[in-house]
């Protein structure tokens, strides 16, 4: 008997915890560029930016490149972009790790200390669309970064950029 009241009581708080916890899937869109995050992200502005998201844990910048800004650029591979925006890493003193393709998706990840005295970590993911190159950096705390990296993961593979 103790058994069947004590799963009953496992059941409901499951369900009760389950039915706090809205966070639903969401796909976020603008001009020809696609994610896929949670519900508990909102768009946001930050200058230099293509478009931004956040929640309590997570920024999401990403950046637009179109093949317009210099001539021959929508000749590049996705590897030579990747390299060319690891380059532009290492001109900030920046040391980025080794450029990476795991699931799709190429990325590299870097550590930044702000002046603040704050340390975050980037995961950049690169794209190659019909008219662009686009770079999504997802950036948490450095304490927090291999907790959220999977997730990380999981949103760079949603990305679309080919409408």
């Amino acid at each position: 008997m103790r058994r069947i009241v004590a799963l009953i009581l496992l059941a409901l708080t499951i369900v009760s915890l389950s039915a706090c916890n809205n966070i639903t899937e969401e796909v976020f869109t603008k001009d020809g560029f696609s994610i896929t995050l949670t519900s508990e992200y909102r768009e946001r502005e930050y200058e230099n930016y293509f478009v931004s998201y956040d929640s309590k844990n997570i920024l999401v910048a990403v950046i637009k490149e179109p093949f317009s800004s210099f001539e021959g650029f929508g000749d590049y591979t996705l590897a030579q972009y990747a390299d060319l925006m690891k380059l532009n890493c290492t001109k900030d003193n920046i040391t980025p790790s080794d450029v990476t393709e795991k699931d799709g998706v190429t990325y590299f990840e870097y550590s930044f200390f702000n002046k603040d005295g704050v340390s975050y970590k980037y995961l950049t993911a690169m794209y190659k669309g019909d008219d662009a190159f686009w770079t999504v950096q997802f950036a948490t705390t450095l304490s927090n970064y291999e907790g959220f990296k999977v997730q990380m993961l999981e949103f760079a593979k949603s990305v679309d950029v080919t409408k």
